[in-house]
């Protein structure tokens, strides 16, 4: 299966035509997710970030030697306002084209990766799709220990491209990041002496899914395969899920709540969620999603409405 040709797995269907058609502004605005707050808010138990950043690690650790060449993912970042139908706004499809197993200066294990790697963004003021496709690599892990891999790697501009987008004129440009634990914790490390944030009624769950669509039309996506060549793949995918409130308290303003779920997957391969000059992330993340409460604007109307914006893994091959 090929997710660089017109054939793609990659899924629009959740793209509205008639969401899109209209122009909105989209002002972030300090109420909670899907409940405004009251006077006295109550946000429930408070967790330290370390309590969920151990629920994170110990849900669904990456194996970076599980990234072979002919690796291949697809990601879907979507955004639902209110009630209406999802509109997909950004795809990404990851093709391993070489891996090499090698030792890192402190002795331990390392890795050489490239990728091609095919990005579509949608502008919401045309209605129409940019498109890239770009080489990347090869890029080292861990990074700088390791130094010895084949070809420099790509500069510091060319990976920031990859990884920030200009979503539209009027929403900030998102760094992929803030749908991370890792991201959140480095955004807690950065923040403004006047900024606190807390968090609140974290919950873990871990079970089974059913195959992703995708999965279900390639019963060898695992890539393993019994003696006369029959797939052993699962019927079914394992997840740990986690989600909780993070609450923004900045001097003068009103707390700001925000609601995340992340969902992991040792069903899916570890690929590179994203990488900047010398810090390469690597995560079997199969969704991550948060929600607020936002500000649209319709020309001189105005509501303030929920809204909740996801990544979703929606294709995926095991490399060999």
């Amino acid at each position: 299966m090929n997710i660089f040709t017109k054939k793609s797995p990659i899924n629009f269907h959740r793209m509205s035509p008639v969401m899109m058609s209209v122009p909105i502004s989209i002002i972030f605005i300090a109420t909670s997710c899907m409940k405004k707050p009251d006077h006295n808010p109550d946000y429930g138990p408070e967790v330290p970030l370390s309590e969920i950043q151990k629920a994170s690690d110990t849900g669904m650790p990456a194996i970076p030697d599980v990234i072979k060449k002919d690796q291949k993912i697809s990601i879907d970042w979507f955004r639902v306002i209110q009630t209406n139908s999802p509109i997909t706004f950004f795809q990404r499809a990851d093709l391993v084209t070489m891996s090499q197993s090698k030792v890192s200066s402190d002795g331990g294990p390392g890795f050489c990766w490239s990728f091609l790697v095919k990005q579509r963004q949608l502008d919401f003021g045309t209605n129409t799709w940019k498109e890239a496709i770009d080489q990347f690599g090869p890029l080292a892990y861990p990074s700088p220990q390791l130094t010895d891999c084949t070809t420099p790697a790509p500069s510091s501009e060319t990976i920031t491209s990859l990884i920030k987008f200009n979503l539209s004129s009027t929403i900030q440009p998102k760094d992929l990041r803030s749908f991370t634990v890792k991201g959140l914790a480095a955004e807690a490390q950065a923040a403004d002496p006047t900024v606190h944030y807390s968090y609140h009624k974290l919950v873990r769950e871990e079970g089974t899914l059913p195959l992703l669509p995708a999965l279900t039309q390639n019963p060898g996506w695992c890539g393993r395969f019994d003696s006369s060549g029959k797939p052993l793949c699962p019927q079914q995918l394992r997840y740990v899920r986690i989600g909780f409130n993070r609450v923004t308290h900045k001097e003068g303003q009103k707390d700001v709540i925000v609601t995340y779920r992340f969902t992991y997957s040792s069903d899916v391969p570890t690929y590179i969620y994203d990488w900047q000059p010398g810090d390469i992330f690597l995560t079997n993340q199969l969704e991550s999603c948060i929600q607020m409460w936002v500000e649209v604007k319709e020309g001189d109307n105005a509501q303030n409405v929920p809204m909740r914006e996801c990544m979703q893994v929606t294709d995926y091959q095991f490399g060999k």
